[in-house]
């Protein structure tokens, strides 16, 4: 286990269990063990739903066990790169033409 993984602690059985993170600097959305952060600060659990703010890279991410929302949310940022759809105080970070018609390739192969 390392600083990129988030852990369970359970009190009953003293045991510390991965739930989210590979263990590895990256970027990388997924479910649990498959998603990676670069610097988790903060979790919330709502439900089954994980939340952790990867504060390096300025992002609040979800990990879900339903993986058909991660495919969808990640199809969703697909969306906003190719468009320049951005948050409040996002910087913008430009694309190719030839990678935007590749991103609504994808994302009308998700939608059908």
């Amino acid at each position: 286990m390392s600083k990129k993984n988030i852990a369970c602690y359970n009190v009953t059985a003293k045991t510390l269990n991965v739930v989210a993170g590979t263990g590895n600097e990256l970027r990388k959305d997924g479910e649990g063990c498959v998603a990676s952060f670069v610097q988790p600060t903060a979790v919330v659990i709502e439900g089954d739903t994980l939340y952790v703010c990867d504060t390096a890279v300025g992002s609040l991410r979800m990990v879900t066990p339903t993986q058909g929302l991660v495919d969808y949310l990640s199809h969703l940022h697909l969306l906003c790169d190719s468009f320049t759809l951005l948050g409040k105080g996002q910087a913008v970070e430009h694309i190719s033409l030839t990678q935007g018609i590749l991103n609504v390739e994808l994302l009308s192969s998700f939608l059908t």
